[in-house]
């Protein structure tokens, strides 16, 4: 068996960060708009430019009135339409939130099968935002169109105003920027043929998940084997202990020192 190389490592780890962070954030998003359609009658006081968006994008896809205000008369995303795709935002974006710190759990067998759930989540996500960006793109542009037909610039202008304050700030968010949104979808793209590798180890019994060691915790690590400079004799016990390589140590000439006899002093 082989572990998750580190990079699987932290390819797995920036793709959790990214649903956690996005699932989080939109499912809040989306909850606001149910809340503030739910709700009627809000009165706004519109002293900035800010307050006059927010006001603009109410009126358009939040107000909840006996009554629909249209601004034109092919308006597809009225109040009632957008509360619907509100709806269906926030339970994809949890479910995407919950399939992505379901991720987090990374000491399991079942890697591959979660991987590709994230996978087919998050393309569910990246298509329910096209959608929405298409219905919101097609009704700015119907918007447009009908500021032309105004003969007097001052109204005309002012439409001009209502549309691209209304339409495209609710664009430009369920598109995320686009750029966020295209790093989805080719997240999505390589966690689903990733998955698909994935299986094929784990069929042949290849994959491991390797499990994280905590903070502070000392791993023991393998001593390098130093062989020994001096090996035992067995037959010199009695002499020397050991046979020191190269280097050869005499034995004493016991009979040699009793045949010595002390000469006498020369004077």
């Amino acid at each position: 068996m082989s572990f998750l190389t580190r990079g699987e490592m932290q390819f797995l780890k920036v793709a959790k960060f990214l649903g956690i962070l996005q699932g989080f954030t939109y499912a809040i998003l989306s909850l606001i708009c149910i809340i503030l359609y739910i709700k009627k009658d809000i009165s706004f006081d519109v002293d900035s430019y800010m307050d006059t968006v927010s006001y603009y994008m109410y009126e358009l896809f939040l107000s909840s009135r006996d009554y629909e205000i249209k601004l034109f008369k092919s308006q597809t995303m009225i109040p009632a339409t957008f509360a619907i795709f509100a709806w269906i935002h926030f339970i994809f974006n949890l479910l995407w939130l919950g399939f992505s710190l379901n991720m987090s759990q990374q000491n399991h067998l079942k890697i591959a099968q979660k991987a590709k759930n994230w996978a087919v989540i998050t393309l569910v996500v990246c298509l329910l935002d096209f959608i929405t960006v298409v219905v919101l793109g097609a009704d700015y542009g119907k918007c447009l169109d009908a500021t032309k037909k105004s003969y007097i610039s001052t109204n005309r202008i002012a439409m001009q105003q209502i549309c691209a304050n209304g339409f495209l700030p609710p664009l430009v968010i369920a598109a995320k920027g686009f750029t966020l949104w295209v790093v989805n979808l080719i997240l999505a793209k390589k966690m689903f043929n990733w998955s698909k590798e994935l299986r094929q180890r784990q069929g042949t019994g290849q994959v491991l998940v390797q499990p994280s060691v905590p903070v502070g915790f000392l791993t023991p690590q393998p001593q390098p084997v130093v062989p020994n400079a001096y090996v035992t004799q067995p037959q010199n016990v009695n002499r020397n202990q050991f046979e020191y390589p190269n280097v050869h140590i005499p034995e004493p000439d016991y009979h040699y020192q009793q045949n010595v006899q002390p000469h006498g002093r020369k004077y």
